[in-house]
């Protein structure tokens, strides 16, 4: 009966009066700092954040919509009112921009892409981003544009990805015109893309062939499959693959079983259909022997036990 009593008591006073209003006034008209909460969408994650002398970095990330001022994961800092500058930089991608903090208040950043200030567009950077994508498990193909070279290590069937997303070949570029040329060694792309201040252009590379795709109309890849180098062991560590005697990528994550053609951490080579292909494995002391073999299907996946 006393337990009833004191869950009654504890909901009535649950209920703000007037004098509780001007409490809660008084407390936010007397705040001398606000708060900026720096956040992301999707997992482009290890970025810190720096702002006045201040570095923090982003752990998690918010898929559903913009998180609470303060929320786990975010970088979070205490700033006096007025406008201050942020950089922001994962190794790979950047950022810049501005925040306008007032007393008491919360201001929400998401960083967007690479270069993507939000806010308001507080980007002052000048330049855009071209990101190169691909729909299919077509892997290894290293792009090259403006005087840089990336590689392509994902793919997104569900549709085109964000500008930056994980996987893609990004480039961050001065406003114009450029021309742009890839390869995964069999297939072959080229045609160019035109960047804008503080724009996102997408460049999807589908099909590819033996002679260059032009205009990025697609092409012709049936005489090639994919195959995919995989293991579930960790005792390993880095296991480096060579096919028909080239080196053609490192295996750097395991997995309890078979994984998609062309998943993360592993090695996916795409080479012609046909008998005479060899692979073998080195990883330290270890290595790994095959004979010829035969690829018969869009998706060869080889264990390395």
């Amino acid at each position: 009966m006393l337990l009833f009593v004191i869950a009654i008591y504890s909901c009535t006073k649950s209920t703000p009066d007037t004098s509780d209003n001007n409490q809660n006034n008084n407390q936010n008209n007397n705040a001398t700092t606000g708060e900026a909460t720096f956040w992301i969408a999707s997992n482009i994650n290890g970025i810190t954040v720096t702002c006045e002398g201040q570095s923090k970095t982003i752990t998690a990330y918010y898929g559903s919509g913009a998180p609470n001022c303060g929320a786990t994961g975010c970088a979070t800092f205490d700033l006096t009112p007025g406008t201050h500058s942020f950089t922001a930089t994962n190794g790979s991608l950047n950022w810049n921009g501005s925040v306008t903090v007032t007393a008491g208040g919360c201001f929400k950043e998401e960083l967007q892409g690479s270069s993507g200030g939000g806010g308001g567009g507080n980007n002052n950077s000048g330049s855009g981003q071209a990101t190169f994508w691909i729909a299919s498990n077509i892997y290894g193909i290293t792009v090259t544009c403006g005087g840089q070279s990336k590689t392509i290590t994902s793919y997104y069937s569900s549709g085109a990805p964000n500008c930056g997303a994980t996987g893609c070949a990004t480039f961050d570029l001065a406003p114009g015109t450029y021309p742009f040329t890839a390869t995964n060694g069999s297939s072959n792309w080229s045609g160019s893309v035109t960047v804008t201040a503080n724009g996102c252009f997408k460049e999807q590379l589908t099909g590819g062939s033996n002679s260059n795709n032009n205009n990025n109309n697609g092409g012709d890849n049936n005489t090639n499959y994919n195959v995919t180098f995989w293991t579930a062991a960790t005792k390993y560590g880095q296991i480096q693959i060579y096919v028909n005697n080239t080196l053609k990528g490192t295996i750097t994550s395991s997995y309890t079983s078979a994984p998609g053609c062309g998943a993360a951490g592993c090695v996916t080579v795409s080479i012609p259909a046909g008998t005479n292909n060899t692979w073998y494995a080195k990883a330290g002391n270890y290595t790994w022997n095959s004979t010829s073999f035969t690829l018969t299907t869009s998706c060869t996946r080889i264990q390395l036990y």
